[in-house]
């Protein structure tokens, strides 16, 4: 009765579609629009980037970055979906179409309302808030562990 329970859940598990995480595996949402993640430090003061080819990224990091850093870098990116997003803050970044607008024209509270959307997101990113950057390693220079270290890591 164990087995076949534990089969079903398995089952059900890959029969969710992943349109939040560019990448993990089986990413079927889309390759434009705000990402979390997008480089491991915030850039313009903010975690959240627009990018216009998130899957051009992710192979630029299966391609060129350590591979210590891989699977965090990978589990970490994160698509904000647009109904998560405030409207006051939703209405500022519809201003420009053609997603030229630089986050850096939006208000210090909007960037940490957004920042806090991707936390929320993916809450076990290993993440300094401090230094506002991924942590890729412990205190000893080991390759930090977490859920990003399971079996799904493309690299």
């Amino acid at each position: 009765m164990r087995k076949a329970k534990a089969k079903a859940k398995v089952k059900r598990h890959h029969r969710r579609k992943n349109v939040l995480f560019p990448g993990r595996p089986n990413y079927t949402g889309p390759i434009s629009g705000l990402f979390g993640w997008v480089h491991h430090a915030g850039q313009e003061g903010c975690i959240v980037e627009r990018s216009k080819d998130i899957q051009g990224r992710v192979d630029f990091i299966q391609l060129y970055k350590r591979k210590a850093e891989n699977a965090i870098r990978l589990y970490s990116l994160v698509r904000i979906p647009e109904e998560l997003i405030p409207e006051r803050i939703r209405n500022a970044l519809s201003k420009d179409h053609s997603l030229t607008l630089n986050l850096s024209d939006l208000s210090c509270q909007h960037k940490r309302v957004l920042d806090g959307i991707a936390l929320s997101l993916v809450p076990t990113v290993p993440w300094d808030n401090f230094n506002r950057t991924l942590i890729f390693y412990n205190r000893n220079g080991k390759t930090a562990k977490g859920p990003w270290s399971r079996k799904w890591r493309t690299t």
